[in-house]
């Protein structure tokens, strides 16, 4: 095939939509030195104005889209309302402007253009999700097999280049747990803690899940089953909790559906039973007892409560406009019951709580609506159960409400880049194929 034939605008699309997947699951960034990035007393990401990778390739994207006019200025609701939110919450502090506040507010507009952009593309592209996929999987077999390395090694394999922090047992500040008195490394990955590495894998483990029913060669079916296994055991070197009843929550939602296309009950009871896994969400958001992990979970949980004690007396007095975007952990010490050490100021440990405490009400309560109503359009597509079950609204609704228990014990998803991209890409992905109702399934 010749080298003009193959770069073709769509196959250009195809590769630079691959390059931006990549590049979420290796964070290669610059980080300018500023003095934002120790703002607090010490450096920290979450006050640091930096580059990533990912940035120029979802502007490339963002170019190729304009160019081979596949991407119009036909913008989502949710997009506009969105970027008026943002640009409100913005305004409500131009009093008090400064870096960080200009920077995250542009990081969020960003996030709106990866949705925008997913939705469009993957819209006129349906079939294209299904290699999207199978990459995403392939990328996060590859994190477990960094992750195994790190957890024997109890140290980092020397993969800095590609995003890999600086690892190992007598740092401070890196992430391990207790067994049997001895302290053992957590996997990271090429991610920045082990919680973020957590996520990408039990979204790769329910892909891998959902795809095992689907192949029709028992050859394949074993390979699925294997990589399933692999991701799953890769998920347990996180040690994230969380992640283990995100996955929980996923497996459910996959397998109640799958039960639910071929018992046969009347549609009301389907409807009925279809319900289950979005209760046991809620039930988990609402559970605030976290059982210790060996003899570091105590004092995690403890740091978690004083977290989200200092996003609610934030809330309480800043409920409609918050504080101001990325602003919450410049407030902390003003908040808190005690005093603050420069290295205990850390984000709000709850997705929700800590956008209400830099946007207020509007910004939480907005992205609350966002994925009530994604779950109402997922199930939308199964509640009759008249029609076969699509695996990918399927497989969608695994990972959404699967992230909605995650958000509850973490921030990654607010706070951090490749937190943020996931989410906001899978958040994309969901809308382009629920947009039309009678499309069928691409990953058929």
């Amino acid at each position: 095939m010749k080298l003009q034939n193959f770069l073709t605008k769509e196959n250009i699309g195809r590769i630079l939509w691959f390059g931006l997947l990549t590049t979420i699951f290796f964070s290669i960034r610059k980080v300018f030195d500023t003095p934002e990035a120790t703002l607090l007393g010490e450096y920290s990401d979450f006050t640091s104005l930096s580059l990533y990778l990912s940035d120029l390739v979802l502007l490339t994207i963002f170019l190729h889209g304009l160019i081979s006019k596949w991407f119009t200025w036909n913008i989502s609701i949710v997009t506009k309302i969105g970027v008026i939110i943002i640009l409100v919450l913005f305004v409500s502090q131009i009093g008090s402007v400064n870096p960080i506040l200009i920077f995250k507010t542009i990081k969020l507009i960003e996030l709106l253009v990866l949705f925008e952009l997913a939705r469009q593309y993957f819209s006129k592209y349906p079939h294209f999700i299904k290699d999207f996929t199978k990459l995403f999987v392939v990328l996060a077999l590859i994190q477990v097999l960094i992750a195994f390395f790190q957890v024997s090694l109890d140290r980092s394999v020397g993969l800095k280049l590609i995003g890999e922090p600086l690892l190992n047992l007598d740092s401070y500040g890196v992430a391990k747990f207790a067994s049997h008195g001895i302290l053992e490394l957590r996997a990271y990955g090429t991610f920045p803690h082990p919680n973020v590495l957590s996520s990408f894998v039990l979204v790769g483990t329910l892909i891998s899940l959902m795809a095992i029913p689907l192949l029709n060669k028992t050859k394949l079916k074993i390979g699925a089953v294997l990589i399933t296994l692999l991701l799953g055991t890769g998920l347990y070197l996180t040690y994230s909790k969380a992640a283990i009843i995100g996955l929980f929550i996923g497996v459910f939602t996959i397998f109640l559906y799958s039960l639910l296309s071929k018992i046969p009950i009347t549609p009301l009871y389907k409807r009925f039973i279809s319900f289950l896994p979005l209760i046991l969400a809620i039930f988990i958001a609402f559970w605030t007892f976290f059982t210790p992990r060996g003899g570091i979970e105590p004092e995690s949980f403890s740091y978690r409560k004083l977290y989200n004690h200092v996003g609610l007396n934030i809330l309480r007095e800043n409920p409609i406009f918050g504080v101001g975007i990325g602003q919450s952990m410049l407030h902390m010490e003003r908040f808190s019951p005690r005093g603050l050490e420069s290295w205990e100021i850390q984000p709000i440990h709850n997705y929700f709580l800590v956008s209400a405490a830099d946007g207020g009400v509007i910004l939480s309560v907005s992205l609350l609506i966002l994925f009530l109503y994604l779950l109402y359009r997922l199930k939308s597509s199964t509640w009759n159960m008249e029609h076969p079950i699509k695996p990918h609204h399927v497989v969608g609704l695994a990972i959404l409400l699967a992230f909605l228990s995650l958000m509850h014990f973490d921030h990654y998803f607010y706070t951090l880049q490749q937190g943020q991209f996931l989410l906001w890409l899978i958040l994309g992905l969901i809308i382009s194929f629920i947009d039309s109702n009678n499309r069928e399934s691409s990953l058929n």
